[in-house]
């Protein structure tokens, strides 16, 4: 059974075995940037990026096809590289939150009562 919520993207069968819905799946690749499927009512699949924005909403754009005719097209990696060219384009990176990664620890204001 696959995972709904996020399976692993890395795994060319998962891709293979998502089935259409109304939004993609996406991976996190560092906090305020994902790398997504979208699986589309006719069986065909997208690669997507998306980054959260400084005002909270998100931008993304289609990358390319993940699979077609039950073939896989573009691979995980190859669309990972896609998605970090276009998080810095100027007209993405000048209005994206800043990136931070998986596991770090944020700073945290404690107020002792």
């Amino acid at each position: 059974m696959i995972d709904n919520w996020r399976p692993n993207l890395r795994n060319p069968n998962i891709i293979l075995d998502l089935q259409p819905r109304s939004s993609a799946y996406f991976n996190i690749l560092e906090y305020c940037r994902h790398i997504g499927v979208e699986v589309l009512a006719d069986g065909t699949s997208n690669w997507v990026a998306r980054v959260r924005k400084r005002n909270g909403g998100y931008m993304r754009l289609r990358i390319g096809a993940a699979k077609r005719d039950q073939k896989l097209e573009l691979s995980y990696e190859h669309a990972v590289e896609l998605a970090m060219v276009w998080f810095e384009r100027p007209e993405v990176s000048s209005v994206a939150a800043d990136p931070y990664p998986l596991g770090s620890k944020r700073e945290r204001i404690f107020s002792a009562r």
